[in-house]
């Protein structure tokens, strides 16, 4: 995808006159990079590829937003209440979410025409789909299991790659002289992998990591809340000793990113990332929660960060960016953080020689 789909449309943008906006570039690149993953090159989405029609089904992820607290925190009124004739989901929200259902199940199927169990390496889809098949699913109700776990990670992909990466971009758009540092950083890491077998972003790249560790602590993808249910017995969580059973409890990225280990939360500063002693960057790191944490944590994490290493590092090598227009990044509270405005817009032209 990036030599054959990024690296093109780069060196194009640099050329033109026109601004660019970003944000649905992203998360078209997010959600094919991840099917790609899924399915294989041949099975993936082609959101960024083909951006005319990606952006109807980008689109459709967006929607489907609406509505979520009923549908996932009161379910069965939910479905009640629409029973009765009255809707707290918008048809154009269940709509939409059935759009990205069949393509789900579409791309399933044209991977099942493919699949081959006993062949390596194998896709996500088939490792999914032989170990759910094992369990004792089939026909249907395994089709629809597959599809409807899968489409779980492209939505995420859509929105946690292309919402880090658009607001990276911001950031670094922002502060110039972050921008050359990591430009200088992209360099000397492809003069070396020029005389090794080992991928760029495989190198220590130390600026790339924090600038979007930085990222994903100043706007996380999914600020938060998410809720939990306390266990059938009493419990403590941190300084609240006996808490009841069935208690629903929360925990917020946005807040957590702003404690104590963080001077001036709302500053992005990378070098935060880079400056800070051991015991520092010990707490900071306890307290970031760019992808939760535990058994319910995004189990999607080495590629999501990969794939937006990539992309930084595709666009930073060689070409520069700047605002071409003021938008409302401010995030919009809820399940992900989308710019308040819906749209970044920036200008990109090849990068100076570095002195």
């Amino acid at each position: 995808m990036i030599s054959e789909q990024l690296s093109p449309r780069l060196e194009s943008w640099s050329k033109g006159e026109e601004a660019i906006e970003v944000l649905d570039q992203t998360r078209g690149f997010g959600g094919d990079f991840v099917s790609a993953y899924i399915f294989g090159t041949d099975g993936a989405t082609t959101f960024f590829q083909d951006l005319h029609r990606g952006t109807d089904m980008i689109k459709c992820f967006s929607g489907i937003l609406n509505g979520l607290f009923w549908r996932t925190e009161m379910p069965a009124l939910t479905v009640w209440l629409h029973l009765c004739g009255i809707h707290l989901v918008p048809q154009s929200t269940i709509d939409e979410q059935e759009q990205l259902e069949n393509m789900c199940l579409d791309l399933c199927r044209s991977a099942e025409k493919t699949y081959r169990p006993e062949e390596e390496p194998l896709t996500v889809y088939a490792q999914l789909r032989t170990n759910l098949a094992l369990s004792g699913l089939s026909g249907e109700l395994l089709e629809k299991t597959v599809a409807a776990e899968l489409l779980d990670q492209i939505f995420a992909a859509v929105h946690g790659i292309g919402l880090t990466l658009t607001y990276a971009m911001f950031q670094l758009s922002r502060n110039p002289s972050i921008q050359t540092k990591l430009r200088g950083e992209l360099i000397d890491a492809d003069e070396e992998q020029k005389s090794s077998s080992e991928s760029m972003t495989k190198q220590d790249l130390p600026v790339l990591r924090a600038v979007l560790r930085e990222t994903m602590r100043v706007h996380p993808a999914s600020p938060g809340p998410t809720f939990r249910v306390t266990p059938a017995k009493i419990t403590h969580i941190g300084p609240y000793p006996n808490i009841p059973t069935d208690t629903t409890v929360s925990a917020c990225s946005y807040t957590l990113h702003k404690g104590p280990p963080f001077p001036h939360p709302e500053e992005w500063r990378p070098e935060r990332w880079l400056e800070s002693d051991e015991h520092e960057l010990k707490e900071m790191n306890r307290w970031f929660w760019g992808f939760g944490s535990g058994a319910r944590g995004c189990i999607g994490n080495e590629i999501s960060l990969y794939a937006m290493e990539q992309f930084l590092a595709a666009v930073y090598l060689n070409y520069e960016t700047s605002i071409a227009k003021a938008s409302d990044m401010e995030q919009m509270d809820g399940l992900f953080g989308i710019p308040k405005d819906r749209e970044l817009w920036l200008a990109f032209r090849k990068a100076e020689p570095l002195s």
